[in-house]
C-alpha cells in the first residue's frame, strides 16, 4: 500500500527508483540524490510482508520504503517537472517484488509520471578498475532515449527483482522504464559503483548537474552506514547482505 504523506502535482516528474541490490548500488546513489537536492518526505511504503523494520527519518519512524519529491527540472528532453525518488533500506522477500512493482508502476500512471528509472547493480565481468554501465528500456522511446547519450544497451541476459518487473510490466504496459545497471562487487556495499551510476544518470537529468565526486569522498563512511542499517533490518539466521538476485548478461 502506497500511502501518500502529502498531496504534490507529480504530473510529468521523474520516477528514480532504488533498492539494496547486488553491491547496494541502488540505495546508495538514491541516498546520494537525496542528500544533494531539497526533497520532501511525500510518502511511504507498507506492507505485512515487510519485515518489522522502522527507519527514522527526520525524527519521525517510517516504513523502511519511502517516497520523496521535490520540484526540479529534469529528464531527457528537460520537460519534468518534478523528481519522485523512491528509496528502500532492505531488500523485500521476493513473493513481495511483483506485487510491489505492479503497485509503483500503477501509483506512477496515476500521478501521471512519464519516465521511470530504475537503479541497478550486476556483477562485474572483468576484474579490473575500469566499471561499465548498461541500459534497458522497456519501451521503443526508452530505448531511443538510451541512445540518444550513447549509454551501452544491454542486448541479451537478465535483470531479476523488482527492477525486472517493472521492466516487464512497462513493455507490458507500454509505460517508460529505463533501468541503468553498473557493474559492482558483489560481496560488499560499493560506493563506487554507485557514483559510476550516478554519472550514467547524469545523461538523463542534464539540467541537473548531478556531481558524483562527493559520493567518492565519502564513499568509506555511507558504505558503512548502508550496511548498518542492512544488518539491523535482516534476520540473524540470513546473510548481510542478501543478494539473491543477480544481473549477468
Amino acid at each position: 500500500m502506497i500511502h501518500e504523506r502529502k498531496k504534490m502535482d507529480l504530473e510529468n516528474g521523474m520516477l528514480v527508483v532504488g533498492f539494496p541490490t547486488i553491491g547496494l548500488v541502488g540505495t546508495i546513489a538514491a541516498h546520494h540524490l537525496m542528500s544533494t537536492m531539497e526533497l520532501e518526505h511525500i510518502g511511504s511504503i507498507y506492507s505485512r510482508d515487510f519485515q518489522p523494520t522502522a527507519v527514522i527519518h527526520d525524527y519521525i519512524p517510517t516504513s523502511p520504503v519511502n517516497i520523496f519529491a521535490g520540484e526540479e527540472k529534469c529528464g531527457p528532453e528537460g520537460t519534468c517537472d518534478q523528481i519522485i525518488i523512491v528509496k528502500s533500506e532492505f531488500l523485500p522477500a521476493p513473493a513481495t517484488l511483483k506485487p510491489l512493482g505492479d503497485a509503483l508502476i500503477k501509483w506512477s500512471e496515476e500521478q501521471n509520471i512519464t519516465l521511470t528509472t530504475v537503479l541497478e547493480g550486476m556483477m562485474q565481468i572483468e576484474k579490473d578498475d575500469e566499471i561499465q554501465t548498461f541500459g534497458v528500456g522497456s519501451t521503443k522511446h526508452a530505448r531511443d532515449v538510451l541512445d540518444k547519450f550513447k549509454i551501452e544497451k544491454l542486448e541479451q541476459g537478465m535483470v531479476s527483482g523488482l527492477s525486472g518487473v517493472m521492466l516487464y510490466e512497462g513493455e507490458r504496459l507500454g509505460k517508460d522504464v529505463i533501468c541503468l545497471l553498473a557493474e559492482t562487487h558483489i560481496d560488499y556495499p560499493d560506493a563506487r559503483g554507485a557514483a559510476k551510476l550516478l554519472t550514467t544518470l547524469n545523461h538523463l537529468l542534464p539540467q541537473m548537474e548531478i556531481d558524483p565526486e562527493p559520493l567518492l569522498d565519502q564513499a568509506e563512511a555511507i558504505e558503512k552506514r548502508i550496511k548498518e542499517s542492512i544488518q539491523q533490518a535482516t534476520p540473524p539466521e540470513s546473510k548481510v547482505p542478501d543478494m539473491p538476485f543477480p544481473m549477468f548478461r
